[in-house]
């Protein structure tokens, strides 16, 4: 008899870049050649834009699609597997867990050191 155990994990990380990084500063100098478009990104039903590096230049933007794929992420969540979002929130201390049974303070603790 041959078992196998099978151990999947699936890791996604959002970062930000605060107004006085320096890769904030290289971003916003690396020139764009046409202006950033702001659209809120408010269901699942904006359309996405045609020049997604256009959309993507504008630091509000970003924020706004990872604030929006958090949430679904969470949303999303099968029943049987564990998902913890961090980082991607408005609250960019916010720390939610699909299982009730996992202590988020205890990894926002572990986050912040």
């Amino acid at each position: 008899m041959f078992i196998k155990v099978v151990h999947c994990s699936s890791d996604v990380v959002f970062d930000r870049y605060y107004d006085i990084s320096i890769k904030e500063e290289r971003m916003t100098r690396g020139g764009q050649a046409s202006v950033a478009i702001g659209r809120l990104i408010e269901g699942r039903n904006v359309p996405l834009p045609a020049k997604w590096d256009t959309f993507m230049a504008q630091p509000e933007n970003k924020a706004d699609m990872v604030n929006f794929l958090s949430k679904q992420l969470m949303l999303k969540a099968s029943a049987n597997k564990t998902v913890v979002v961090s980082g991607g929130f408005v609250d960019e201390e916010l720390v939610e867990s699909s299982d009730p049974e996992v202590d988020t303070d205890k990894l926002k603790r572990q986050i912040q050191k």
